[in-house]
Formats: structure tokens, C-alpha cells, sequence
């Protein structure tokens, strides 16, 4: 009894001793807080107050993938994958591109009944994989025998709902009808308005609708294509709304080229006030996780076009090359410009041990461009082969009772040595089991600068959206890129300072046939870019003549433009469709 007794008594000290020292605690903890009293005295009594519990994280996750057309299984398998990884990381919402399971455009697979069918059977896969997660991701929902281009909201393998595109782009409307605006939904503590956009500025009064409804913030779900300043322009649109209605805003961009069009990401966050707050790579797949209740750190956009250009064909001649399942590249190596940036464009896409550089000189082609061929292919580290084309020229000539004559090669003569190397081209990437590059820009195409079956052969034509001038300026910039990278420059100095010209006859220069490109382009960007007429082209000072004269080349060589091999697209102002049968002439 005594040890008891004794025990008993140590307890209590103890606890008498931490009483005191809680007491001591309190006490400091009130004089500490004693002057916050006196700024307190005009406040609202205490009891009146309303206390804000500091906002739980939701964590989102825009998931920028890059998706192929038509390969639904390995689409899937990534949208799985991603959702996944997303929930690793402890995302409660996961958000993908529009049409991920199928891939975009994919165009006239539509029109297939088992394309549709696997692509829903797929959405129910995705589905199903979304346990303890939320995701939103896009897919052909048919309903009644009628497709629309929709997103799926899906929580815990359950769909909270189905958002239909409602303003539909002239591409979608081939395939798709309409949609209605969709409902609001609650993920988390957040209310969230969906929109399926082309551009998310089209999507004004339906935002405002949603806003109206009370939304937390507005998701855009997109595959837009990139063109220059058009990542720009989106985030424009994206922070006009976002001040306007006090909102966030999110946009989900597709990444990848598909053909001719190219997806550059850029997929972005504008807080309420209407500031980049973050923002996935360009040109990358990307997954950017961020809190929804906090704010992120002011991004500032990138102005450097020449380095966006090139990141962009970069993607474009990549995802071509992956996605046809070809490694290895042909290009026909002049030791002129084109072809050059044409090449380094190659290297640094799929790699210089898959890309094989063949020089076809002919009896016209000068020691200089002999030699500038070797030197580029030396500075890339590419396959550099010789093959003369002489021995195809000749008996073409014979048999058509020409001369070929040095200093008397006409047009036709200049034509058969331009097919004599789309020939061999094409006939080495065959055995090689390689696809063909055209080098050709988009000037040269414009005014029929080109031999049609001759220089504007290949599978892909990665300069045929960019005017000479600009292929001038891309040439700069991966020079300075590749110095800065291997301590030397890709392309040598006497490819750059070298007039153009198409060596098919003695001394030729290409402005001896055209004007000098600083004039063309800008003649071209006016009337193809900008749709200028011959007379307020002629109110800029440029000759009204000159004017008339390449807009007759414009519309007389559309029917060589109707052949070309795919160009990537990097610009508004392509070509569009001309009719080859015209009497219009500008």
C-alpha cells in the first residue's frame, strides 16, 4: 500500500507541474496577442464573425498527349496509362485533348460503322479504369445513328455527363451535328463549366451562360491546330474571358501532327485575374498539375517565330515518320538553301544516322555546289552520295530528237534533268526503304517555280508553307541553334550567302526568271495571304505590272499545287483550293 501511495503522489505532482506549465504557455500566448485587442475595439463582435476555412487542394491534371489517328488501341492504352500516372501523383481530376480515343482529324474513318463501334467500346474501357479518380477526355458518341464530337466527364467509373460540340468547325460539320450546352459539374468542391472549342473565343455567350449558373471555372477541351501567333491568340482569347467574367479558365490542347497539320500543345491555366498562370510545353506531351484553389506563378510567352517554326516542322516530319512506322529519309542535296535547312530540319527529327543526303549533279552544276553538298552533309554527319544524272538525261534527249546542248538547254531540257533526279530519288528511297523529302517552298510553289513530277516529288514537303524569305530566317536561327549545340554551324557560310538558283542552265539565277524574293513575298503575302486585290496591292507602291504578272503565275499553276506531296502547315494563309479550270486571272 505504501508504493501505491507513493506512486499516487508522483503522479500528482506531475500533473500539478504540467498544469503550471499550460497555464505559463496560455498566459504568454495572451500577452503576446494583448496589442492585436486594441486594433480589434471598431471591428465586428466576434461572435458575428465568419471564419474561412482555408480551400482543400483539387489538384487537376491537363494531360497534353500525343495521340495517332485511327490507332484506337494505343490511344487507349495511353489514356489509361495517363490517368493512372495522374492519380499517382494525386490529381482528383485528369483532363484530356478532344477526340483522344480516335485521334484528330480522322476524317472520313467516320464514315466507318466498326471505327465508331471500337471507339465506344474503348470509352467504356476508359471508364471502367477511372477508379478513385475523375476524368474528362473526348470521343465519337453516337447516339440514335447521329455522331457528335463529344467529352465524357466520368467520376469513379461512373459518367457524370456527356458534353457535345456546339459551335462546329467546317471540318466537323462534315461529320458531326450539333450539340446543346451542357450542365454544370460538381467535382470536389469545385464547379466546373465544360466546353468542347475550336477557338475558345467562339464559346463567349455559352460561357456566359455556364457563368450565370455560378462555375468555379471554365475547362476548354480542344484540338487546335498551330499556325504562327496562334498560341498567342488563344491566350488572348483565354484572359479576355477570364477578366471578363472573373473566372479561371483552362484550356486542354491536342500535341503531335496528324498529315499536314501540327498540334503544338500550349496548353494553359489563366487565373481570375486574368494572368498566365501556367503553361505545358509546346511541341511536347506534357502533364501540368496544379492546384485549382491557389494561384500559379505569371508565365510570359515566347515571341521567337524562326524558334517556333522549327520546333514545329521539327514535330510535323517526326510524328510523320513514327507514325508511318519509316526511320529513314531521302533528300535530294543541291548546295543550295532549301534543301540545306530541308536536311537539318531531318537530322535533328528522326536523326543523322536515318538520314541519307544523294547530290545528282549534271553536266551544269557548278564546283561550287558540288562542293557545298559535301560540306553540309560533312557539318550534319549525314550519308552523302554522289550519283551523276547524265546517264539518264542523254538517252531521254536522244529519243525526243533534242541536243542538250550546254548554252542551249531550253525549258523541256531543263524539266527532263529535274524528273531525271525525282527519279533517282525516288528509286533509292525505294530500295532503301525510305521515304523522299521535297525541299520546295512555298514562293516557288506559288508562281509554278518548279518542274511538276521533278522537284516537287516526296512524301512530305516540310517547307511548303513558308515563304523563301522566311526559309532565309529559319536558316539563321538553326545555324545559331546548332552553335550553340555542337560548336559549329549546320549550315555552311557559302550555302547562306549564295544567290538561289535552280542550276538547270548556265549561270542561271532564280531572279532572272522571278523577282527578287523580298519582292515576291511580299507581292505573295498580300494577294495568297492577306486576299489583296491587284489595285490595293498597287496602292503599296509595288508596280501594278509585276502585280498582275504573278497573280496570272498564281492561278495558271494551281494544277502543280493539286500534286504536291503533303506541306505542313505553319500558317492562316495556305493556298486553299483553287479551281485548275479558270478563267479568273487576278
Amino acid at each position: 500500500m505504501g508504493r501505491k501511495v507513493k506512486k499516487n503522489k508522483v503522479k500528482s505532482r506531475v500533473k500539478a507541474k504540467a498544469k503550471k506549465k499550460v497555464k505559463k504557455q496560455v498566459l504568454k500566448k495572451k500577452q503576446k496577442t494583448k496589442p492585436a485587442k486594441k486594433v480589434k475595439k471598431n471591428r465586428i463582435p466576434a461572435k458575428n464573425k465568419v471564419i474561412s476555412k482555408p480551400a482543400t487542394k483539387f489538384l487537376v491534371a491537363l494531360a497534353q498527349i500525343n495521340t495517332s489517328v485511327g490507332d484506337i488501341n494505343s490511344n487507349t492504352n495511353k489514356i489509361i496509362a495517363t490517368i493512372q500516372k495522374a492519380k499517382e501523383k494525386g490529381a482528383e481530376l485528369v483532363v484530356f485533348p478532344e477526340l483522344t480515343i480516335t485521334g484528330y482529324p480522322p476524317k472520313d474513318l467516320l464514315y466507318r460503322n466498326d471505327f465508331v463501334d471500337m471507339n465506344m467500346q474503348k470509352f467504356i474501357e476508359i471508364v471502367n479504369s477511372c477508379r478513385g479518380i475523375s476524368a474528362i477526355f473526348g470521343f465519337v458518341n453516337k447516339n440514335n445513328g447521329v455522331l457528335y464530337n463529344s467529352v465524357a466527364v466520368v467520376k469513379d467509373q461512373k459518367i457524370l455527363c456527356i458534353q457535345n460540340k456546339m459551335h462546329l468547325s467546317n471540318y466537323d460539320k462534315k461529320y458531326f451535328a450539333e450539340g446543346n450546352m451542357g450542365d454544370i459539374i460538381q467535382l470536389g468542391n469545385k464547379r466546373i463549366g465544360v466546353v468542347l472549342c475550336t477557338k475558345i473565343i467562339e464559346e463567349h455567350s455559352h460561357i456566359e451562360q455556364l457563368v450565370d449558373k455560378g462555375v468555379d471555372f471554365i475547362m476548354a477541351v480542344s484540338a487546335s491546330p498551330y499556325a504562327l501567333r496562334i498560341p498567342q491568340e488563344r491566350e488572348q482569347a483565354g484572359t479576355l474571358i477570364a477578366k471578363k467574367f472573373g473566372i479561371p479558365v483552362l484550356f486542354c490542347n491536342s500535341v503531335g501532327a496528324s498529315d499536314d497539320l501540327i498540334f503544338d500543345g500550349s496548353s494553359f491555366l489563366v487565373d481570375k485575374k486574368g494572368l498566365i498562370a501556367m503553361r505545358a510545353k509546346r511541341f511536347a506531351e506534357d502533364i501540368l498539375l496544379f492546384d485549382a484553389n491557389m494561384p500559379g506563378k505569371t508565365f510570359t510567352p515566347s515571341t521567337n517565330q524562326a524558334g517556333e517554326v522549327f520546333d514545329a516542322l521539327t514535330l510535323g516530319i517526326r510524328d510523320y515518320f513514327a507514325k508511318t512506322g519509316f526511320t529513314k529519309a531521302v533528300i535530294g542535296i543541291s548546295g543550295g538553301l532549301d534543301s540545306a535547312v530541308t536536311a537539318a530540319l531531318a537530322v535533328r527529327a528522326i536523326g543523322a544516322e536515318n538520314v541519307i543526303g544523294l547530290h545528282l549533279p549534271s553536266k551544269i552544276t557548278s564546283k561550287d555546289s558540288i562542293l557545298d553538298a559535301k560540306r553540309l552533309c560533312s557539318s550534319l554527319k549525314i550519308t552523302h552520295k554522289v550519283i551523276k544524272i547524265d546517264p539518264i538525261v542523254q538517252p531521254t534527249v536522244r529519243a525526243l530528237g533534242l541536243k542538250y546542248e550546254k548554252n542551249k538547254i531550253d525549258l523541256t531540257e531543263q524539266n527532263i534533268q529535274a524528273r531525271a533526279r525525282a527519279q533517282i530519288l525516288l528509286s533509292y528511297a525505294n530500295k532503301e526503304n525510305a521515304l523522299v523529302l521535297g525541299t520546295i517552298n512555298k514562293s516557288a510553289l506559288a508562281v509554278g517555280y518548279c518542274s511538276v513530277y521533278g522537284d516537287t516529288v516526296g512524301a512530305l514537303a516540310p517547307l511548303g508553307d513558308l515563304w523563301k524569305i522566311q526559309v532565309q530566317s529559319l536558316a539563321e536561327f538553326i545555324n545559331a541553334w546548332y552553335k550553340k549545340k555542337h560548336k559549329t554551324y549546320a549550315i555552311p557560310a557559302t550555302i547562306m550567302k549564295k544567290k538561289p538558283s535552280a542550276e538547270l542552265r548556265p549561270g542561271q539565277k532564280d531572279s532572272d526568271d522571278i523577282p527578287e524574293y523580298d519582292v515576291l513575298d511580299k507581292i505573295l503575302q498580300f494577294y495568297v495571304g492577306h486576299k489583296k486585290d491587284i489595285h490595293q496591292i498597287g496602292k503599296t507602291g509595288i508596280d501594278k505590272e509585276l502585280v498582275r504578272k504573278i497573280a496570272l503565275l498564281v492561278h495558271r499553276n494551281e494544277f502543280k499545287r493539286q500534286q504536291l506531296p503533303l506541306c505542313l502547315k505553319v500558317s492562316n494563309s495556305y493556298f486553299g483550293e483553287l479551281p485548275v479550270v479558270s478563267g479568273w486571272r487576278g
